[in-house]
Protein backbone atom coordinates (compact mmCIF):
# COMPACT_ATOMS: atom_id res chain seq x y z
CA UNK A 1 0.00 0.00 0.00
CA UNK A 2 1.42 3.39 -1.01
CA UNK A 3 0.70 6.14 1.56
CA UNK A 4 -1.16 9.22 0.39
CA UNK A 5 0.62 12.61 0.36
CA UNK A 6 -1.34 14.07 3.28
CA UNK A 7 -1.36 10.96 5.45
CA UNK A 8 1.24 9.48 7.82
CA UNK A 9 1.95 5.81 7.91
CA UNK A 10 3.30 4.95 11.35
CA UNK A 11 5.63 1.98 11.60
CA UNK A 12 7.14 0.18 14.62
CA UNK A 13 4.85 1.50 17.34
CA UNK A 14 4.97 5.16 16.39
CA UNK A 15 8.68 5.85 16.59
CA UNK A 16 9.53 5.69 12.90
CA UNK A 17 7.24 7.82 10.76
CA UNK A 18 6.97 7.67 6.97
CA UNK A 19 5.80 10.95 5.44
CA UNK A 20 6.02 12.07 1.80
CA UNK A 21 8.77 9.61 0.93
CA UNK A 22 10.96 10.23 4.01
CA UNK A 23 11.49 8.26 7.21
CA UNK A 24 11.70 10.23 10.49
CA UNK A 25 12.70 9.15 13.98
CA UNK A 26 10.13 10.56 16.37
CA UNK A 27 10.11 10.87 20.15
CA UNK A 28 7.17 12.06 22.19
CA UNK A 29 7.76 15.84 22.08
CA UNK A 30 5.98 18.02 19.55
CA UNK A 31 8.03 20.12 17.13
CA UNK A 32 6.96 23.48 18.61
CA UNK A 33 7.71 22.40 22.18
CA UNK A 34 11.14 21.21 21.11
CA UNK A 35 12.08 24.54 19.56
CA UNK A 36 10.78 26.47 22.58
CA UNK A 37 13.09 24.47 24.85
CA UNK A 38 16.01 24.91 22.45
CA UNK A 39 15.61 28.69 22.37
CA UNK A 40 15.18 28.93 26.14
CA UNK A 41 18.37 26.88 26.58
CA UNK A 42 20.26 29.11 24.14
CA UNK A 43 18.95 32.18 25.98
CA UNK A 44 20.26 30.87 29.30
CA UNK A 45 23.65 30.08 27.75
CA UNK A 46 23.88 33.61 26.32
CA UNK A 47 22.84 35.04 29.69
CA UNK A 48 25.54 32.96 31.36
CA UNK A 49 28.23 34.17 28.95
CA UNK A 50 27.17 37.78 29.48
CA UNK A 51 27.40 37.29 33.25
CA UNK A 52 30.85 35.75 33.00
CA UNK A 53 32.27 38.46 30.77
CA UNK A 54 30.61 41.26 32.73
CA UNK A 55 31.99 39.91 36.01
CA UNK A 56 35.47 39.61 34.56
CA UNK A 57 35.25 43.15 33.18
CA UNK A 58 34.05 44.58 36.51
CA UNK A 59 36.80 42.80 38.43
CA UNK A 60 39.55 43.99 36.06
CA UNK A 61 38.18 47.53 36.07
CA UNK A 62 38.12 47.62 39.88
CA UNK A 63 41.65 46.32 40.33
CA UNK A 64 42.99 48.57 37.57
CA UNK A 65 41.41 51.51 39.37
CA UNK A 66 42.94 50.71 42.74
CA UNK A 67 46.33 49.94 41.11
CA UNK A 68 46.48 53.55 39.94
CA UNK A 69 45.80 54.93 43.43
CA UNK A 70 48.80 55.59 45.60
CA UNK A 71 46.80 55.66 48.82
CA UNK A 72 46.18 51.99 49.45
CA UNK A 73 48.54 49.49 47.84
CA UNK A 74 47.60 46.81 50.38
CA UNK A 75 44.10 46.60 48.88
CA UNK A 76 45.61 46.04 45.43
CA UNK A 77 48.24 43.52 46.48
CA UNK A 78 46.09 41.41 48.79
CA UNK A 79 42.73 41.96 47.06
CA UNK A 80 41.32 42.79 50.47
CA UNK A 81 38.57 43.72 51.24
CA UNK A 82 36.95 41.47 48.66
CA UNK A 83 34.46 42.97 46.27
CA UNK A 84 31.55 40.51 45.98
CA UNK A 85 29.79 41.86 42.86
CA UNK A 86 32.19 40.53 40.18
CA UNK A 87 32.34 37.14 41.85
CA UNK A 88 28.57 36.97 42.06
CA UNK A 89 28.27 37.84 38.38
CA UNK A 90 30.72 35.12 37.43
CA UNK A 91 29.05 32.48 39.61
CA UNK A 92 25.63 33.47 38.25
CA UNK A 93 27.02 33.19 34.74
CA UNK A 94 28.25 29.66 35.38
CA UNK A 95 24.93 28.67 36.90
CA UNK A 96 22.92 30.12 33.99
CA UNK A 97 25.21 28.42 31.46
CA UNK A 98 24.87 25.02 33.12
CA UNK A 99 21.07 25.39 33.33
CA UNK A 100 20.95 26.33 29.63
CA UNK A 101 23.03 23.30 28.71
CA UNK A 102 20.77 21.03 30.78
CA UNK A 103 17.66 22.48 29.10
CA UNK A 104 19.18 21.82 25.67
CA UNK A 105 20.05 18.24 26.60
CA UNK A 106 16.55 17.68 27.98
CA UNK A 107 15.01 19.02 24.77
CA UNK A 108 17.14 16.68 22.67
CA UNK A 109 16.36 13.72 24.90
CA UNK A 110 12.60 14.33 24.89
CA UNK A 111 12.57 14.91 21.15
CA UNK A 112 14.68 12.05 19.87
CA UNK A 113 14.59 9.28 22.50
CA UNK A 114 11.40 7.26 22.15
CA UNK A 115 9.53 6.49 25.34
CA UNK A 116 10.57 9.56 27.38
Amino acid sequence: MVPQEDRLQVLSGGHIVYHKGYLFLRGNMAEGDFWILVWVGIGFIILGLVGLFWGRHEENEYFDHIANRNQDMREYLEHWPPRPQPGALKVGGWIAGVIGLLILLAALAFRFIPGL
